[in-house]
């Protein structure tokens, strides 16, 4: 079986840039990345495989060669669409990259729209395009002065990034799509925070959709419609999706029976965490444990 593989390079404490190396044999319909969303852009390369990513309410199918982007507090996620093997690479750059000193204000005043919302950097770019050439140039240099780190290395990245930005504006339309509503999914986002975590901490365990209502404060009717704008799916839906995340590591990484899996994530039954595991992985239980196996 072929492991899924991440390589974190650390950041200084007051540059944050992290960039994750992934590759895997997937499955169809196997996630690859789970939602998830934070204060940082995200820009992910696709060097291999075929895959689906859901940033914010959009859907953006992509192949190789393909740059995803995610912005300042978008939620985000990914699942392979063929049964192949994946491979990208993801560069995690915190807002402090890209501000200079509090006198640089020309370049805090063109940045700061990017890292509160009002401007957006598209979610993808894809070969095709006229910016792509330049854009996978930069990519290519802030990769190569980030595993270096020579001499400058931090002061050559943000004058990269800077240059990023630069030929977004110049080609693309960066205004956010809804306009002013990028600073409800803000507050959302902060508002589901905490129920997030609280999730991925108990996904063990049984969680109703009026207890999760309870801790955002909202009521059950209008949770399940803030829940469904912000992530794209039902409440039940993407506690199931974390649910079956688990239940694959756990038959991938441990001993456990698939019995013994579907009693720990407090499913009904084992037919039942069956049929939902093949639904969401296109493949079975006993399919995933033969991996592990072989």
């Amino acid at each position: 079986m072929s492991q899924w593989k991440e390589e974190t390079h650390d950041y200084h404490h007051d540059f944050e840039l992290r960039v994750h190396n992934n590759r895997e044999n997937a499955f169809c319909f196997s996630e690859i990345l789970q939602p998830h969303y934070h204060r940082e852009f995200e820009l992910i390369i696709l060097r291999s495989g075929r895959c689906i990513f859901r940033i914010g309410e959009s859907e953006i199918d992509t192949k190789e060669g393909d740059i995803v982007i995610a912005n300042p507090m978008q939620l985000h996620s990914g699942y392979s669409v063929e049964e192949s093997l994946v491979d990208y690479v993801a560069v995690v750059i915190g807002p402090d990259v890209f501000l200079g000193n509090a006198s640089d204000e020309v370049g805090n005043e063109e940045v700061m729209p990017f890292l509160t919302g009002q401007h957006m950097l598209p979610n993808v770019i894809r070969p095709s395009e006229e910016a792509y050439p330049v854009v996978t140039s930069v990519l290519s240099q802030i990769l190569r002065e980030h595993q270096d780190r020579c001499s400058g290395y931090r002061l050559k990245i943000r004058g990269l990034l800077y240059l990023l930005l630069v030929q977004v504006m110049r080609y693309y339309d960066v205004s956010p799509p809804e306009g002013k509503q990028v600073y409800v999914r803000v507050a959302q986002y902060a508002r589901f925070s905490e129920l997030f975590a609280y999730l991925e901490k108990h996904c063990a365990e049984k969680i109703s959709l009026e207890e999760a209502a309870r801790l955002t404060g909202l009521s059950p009717d209008y949770f399940c419609r803030a829940f469904k704008k912000l992530c794209g799916c039902t409440f039940i839906t993407y506690y199931n999706r974390l649910k079956i995340e688990k239940a694959e590591q756990l038959l991938r990484t441990t001993d456990m029976t698939i019995s013994e899996v579907s009693d720990y994530l407090s499913f009904s039954s084992v037919n039942y965490f069956g049929k939902l595991f093949k639904k969401h992985k296109n493949y079975s239980p006993s399919a995933c444990r033969k991996t592990y196996i072989d």
